[in-house]
């Protein structure tokens, strides 16, 4: 278990860290401190998700760089990294096609692939909660920004994959109790979604888009 970033009871702005701590569950103890290297750059609700041996941070919250540190130097990030244990380094990663904090990571498809769910566009969640969700390709390496948008708009839910291609996305705020399956599939390359990717991929120098459908919806019991 690894526990990334977040702030201390100092708050968002003294108490910003970059520190992250790994527990053994088999030995049920935590690692020395400052033994795991601390992220590239301090952040708090960030999304976080561990795929092929390595661990992804992406988006949440971080101070603008050279600014004082106030609650008003605060920005909601694209920003994503990725820690390898073999080499106890975090190293930066593609960034988000929209900025985005409280939202959740999940692996999907065998851990082909990364899929970054809601969140806010706000680091107080007070301007547009997210209806997207990006998928982020970990052979080409890049985000993309799926065409398929969540019905409720929704930040900090509890997601989780419940097969293959398919998401369970529950609650999250503003004080939700719905729930609804999200369906991923890959396009074909000459879709929209698969035009928008292979600009994306242009960018990165690399292709391989996908995107997404909805299935049925659910609600959370009350």
């Amino acid at each position: 278990l690894m526990v990334t970033g977040g702030y201390g009871e100092l708050g968002i702005v003294d108490g910003l860290l970059a520190s992250c701590d790994l527990y053994d569950a088999t030995r049920r103890e935590w690692a020395e401190a400052g033994s795991i290297a601390p992220m590239a750059r301090a952040r708090w609700g960030h999304g976080c998700a561990a795929i092929r041996g390595v661990v992804y941070a992406v988006g949440g919250c971080s101070l603008r760089p050279h600014t004082q540190p106030t609650e008003s130097s605060m920005e909601t990030l694209k920003d994503c990294e990725v820690f390898d244990p073999a080499t106890n380094r975090w190293s930066p990663a593609a960034p988000l096609q929209i900025a985005r904090s409280g939202s959740r990571a999940v692996a999907l498809a065998g851990d082909r692939f990364l899929a970054a769910i809601g969140g806010c566009d706000d680091v107080f969640g007070r301007a547009e909660t997210q209806p997207t969700v990006e998928l982020f390709d970990v052979e080409a390496g890049f985000w993309t920004l799926l065409s398929q948008r969540l019905h409720v708009p929704r930040t900090t839910a509890a997601a989780v994959a419940t097969g293959s291609l398919e998401l369970l996305i529950v609650g999250g705020a503003p004080s939700l109790a719905s729930a609804e399956l999200y369906n991923v599939t890959v396009p074909t390359r000459g879709s929209r979604e698969g035009a928008a990717a292979a600009a994306a991929a242009a960018a990165c120098e690399v292709t391989s888009p996908a995107s997404a459908v909805w299935g049925d919806r659910a609600r959370a019991p009350g």
